[in-house]
């Protein structure tokens, strides 16, 4: 579907898709779980898409960050 040729990055937004899904059961059960007019629904929704967002772009900065790494250490060595 992405087409993606690099397997590293493609398992990690597979990882973040998964850690995205359990933050938001997570948050659903914490959000019935305190009961009405706990936390406001604003509130709510911001920590949900904050967790969501940063499960998606965490892992894969991640690979990209040792991507680069990796890279700069081989040229490094090169000359």
């Amino acid at each position: 579907m992405l087409q993606m040729k690099d397997e590293r990055t493609e398992s990690a937004l597979c990882i973040g898709v998964i850690v995205a899904l359990l933050w938001g059961i997570g948050m659903m059960v914490r959000g019935f779980s305190l009961g009405p007019l706990a936390i406001s629904w604003e509130e709510w929704f911001l920590q949900l898409m904050g967790g969501v967002a940063s499960a998606l772009i965490l892992p894969w900065l991640l690979v990209r960050g040792s991507d680069w790494v990796s890279h700069r250490l081989e040229t490094a060595r090169q000359r």
